[in-house]
């Protein structure tokens, strides 16, 4: 055993984490990355009343009603399932007679009136649906533990019975994470990952491999054990051929592989992606209802929208009689500059966004209003930004808004979302042949990301001169924003769209405009901040895309902004 652990001494989990003792928030920026400063997790031995370990009855005549009685989470669990059925007055009731929430997955209508005696008919019957209907919405899944099915592989079958409580309260780490749970009805980010380390630092101990399966069982676990998580968070099933992703999976390889280059376990069991897998799907604009039927007169209007001297009110009106007609045609076609010139030659006006705004409503009917969610909730953004950004500059914005509250609201939106993109930090990899032949692999940077969504220049002759230098170069330039002035300070504000410049007033209306864009013309977003409009997409707009590439940080987030 102690042979055991000098081979994975190098896996130590850190144990300064006072913040938990006074069940205070856990500062987000500890680093639980460093496979050199990580070991075993030791199993203690937990004897006090207080500490969440489950008892398991025995014969001994001697035996109290505490050795079976519900643990702390246990507690907790019931009676927030309880109070989200409206019973919340049978709390006690399921105490006393240990009924628990794996209890209720087994419990039969006989039983449920038995445990319910003293209560009247009306009582029993609803309890006995709100049962049922729960049973069905939840598939009856056993929480705490993998009970390996026939169906599965033999490698799968010889997994042991895994418990995310018994492994979290068989270290003092891990009971605190459940105190702090029950403190906050929440955990923090620095909870999350801790709580990883441990179920991988276990893992390890006990030589069980990672597998799709296990990952997604424990995933399940620790959402089920505490409800304010994400399964997202840490597993999200990938495309075929791909490895899945998510804190659990990604991580547990992460220290594998590091554990591997030290010589410590043997070169194998790591994901490798197929040759034959396909690239990622990035374009972002979902399938067009084969329903919509282009309008009849379509042909009509469109000659006089190219013909006629209209008002700008009478162009509004016949663009929406076109749209379906139009939106079909851009589907149809790769984007060209040529064709806008031609026949969509409104759309290069001034006030063009508007007519982008008419098309992306028509094809995102149930879409939200980004300005109105950004309203709502730029308060708690600014929050949780300053909670889990580490990037030393963009750290500095942020104290610079939160510290000054007389910054303009252009000033202080503008900050918000370009630090953003230190958040959600580029994860994308792309390669090219050199002029040697080696092939080269370009990881993205937060600078990167920046740069993909915004351009800035101290005036406008210097904005147009990057804009040229860009061009010459053969650098695509997707459609951005244009800022004169500097992040904190924009005095002019534009979002550029091949050649078309549409000035506006507001960054959130300038990012409302420049995303509406990229739907409506079916172009791909940059890649370099591909999780950032993702984000844009899914809070902002509330739109799902079968081409959304699978983000659970981002998904995280959304989570902590409801």
């Amino acid at each position: 055993m102690d042979s055991g652990k000098n081979l994975f001494e190098s896996f130590m989990i850190d144990e300064d984490l006072r913040e938990f003792t006074d069940l205070q928030p856990i500062n987000i920026n500890q680093s639980f990355n460093s496979i050199e400063n990580h070991s075993v997790v030791e199993e203690e031995s937990i004897s006090t009343e207080s500490d969440l370990t489950n008892y398991i009855p025995t014969s001994d005549p001697n035996l109290t009603q505490n050795a079976y009685s519900l643990t702390i989470t246990d507690k907790m669990h019931l009676k927030s399932t309880l109070e989200d059925w409206k019973v919340g007055y049978l709390y006690q009731t399921c105490v006393a007679e240990c009924v628990d929430i794996q209890a209720l997955k087994y419990i039969s209508t006989d039983q449920i009136y038995e445990l319910l005696s003293k209560y009247p008919l009306g009582v029993k019957i609803k309890f006995n649906h709100y049962v049922k209907e729960w049973r069905k919405k939840r598939q009856l899944q056993v929480p705490g533990s993998i009970i390996p099915s026939p169906s599965v592989t033999s490698s799968y079958q010889q997994v042991p019975p895994f418990s995310v409580y018994e492994v979290l309260n068989k270290s003092s780490q891990g009971a605190l994470i459940t105190n702090y749970y029950k403190t906050n009805n929440n955990l923090n980010e620095s909870c999350r990952n801790l709580m990883i380390d441990i179920i991988i630092s276990y893992l390890v101990e006990k030589n069980i491999s990672m597998s799709v399966n296990l990952a997604d069982t424990i995933a399940t676990t620790i959402s089920e054990t505490f409800i304010s998580e994400l399964k997202e968070t840490y597993f999200v099933r990938n495309s075929e051929n791909k490895c899945p992703k998510g804190k659990l999976y990604s991580k547990y390889f992460n220290k594998m592989r590091n554990l591997k280059n030290h010589g410590l376990v043997p070169q194998e069991g790591i994901c490798k992606k197929s040759k034959n897998a396909n690239k990622n799907l990035t374009r972002v604009t979902a399938e067009l209802d084969d329903e919509l039927i282009a309008e009849e007169d379509a042909f009509s209007t469109i000659s006089h929208l190219k013909h006629d001297d209209l008002s700008w009110p009478d162009v509004e009106s016949a663009w929406k009689k076109t749209s379906v007609y139009r939106l079909k045609a851009l589907k149809n076609s790769n984007f060209s500059y040529t064709e806008i010139q031609t026949t969509w030659v409104h759309y290069t006006k001034p006030l063009g966004y508007k007519l982008i705004d008419i098309d992306f409503q028509r094809l995102y009917q149930n879409a939200k209003d980004m300005l109105s969610v950004f309203d709502n909730t730029s308060t708690k953004l600014v929050q949780i930004l300053n909670e889990r950004v580490k990037d030393p500059t963009s750290r500095k914005l942020i104290a610079s808004i939160i510290e000054n509250s007389n910054s303009s609201e252009n000033s202080r939106n503008s900050v918000i979302f370009y630090v953003l993109h230190a958040m959600l930090v580029p994860t994308s990899k792309t390669s090219y042949i050199d002029s040697e032949g080696k092939r080269c692999v370009i990881k993205y940077s937060i600078s990167d990301s920046q740069q993909s969504y915004v351009l800035i220049a101290q005036t406008a002759a210097e904005l147009e001169a990057l804009l040229n230098s860009k061009k010459v170069n053969g650098n695509s330039i997707q459609p951005c924003l244009l800022i004169v002035g500097t992040i904190s300070e924009p005095s002019q504000i534009m979002v550029y769209f091949d050649n078309i410049k549409y000035k506006v007033f507001s960054i959130v209306r300038a990012i409302d405009i420049c995303f509406k864009i990229f739907h409506v013309f079916n172009l791909e977003y940059p890649i370099q901040s591909l999780d950032v409009w993702l984000f844009i997409q899914k809070f902002y707009f509330n739109i799902v895309s079968k081409y959304d590439k699978p983000c659970p940080l981002v998904n995280q987030i959304i989570s902590e902004l409801k």
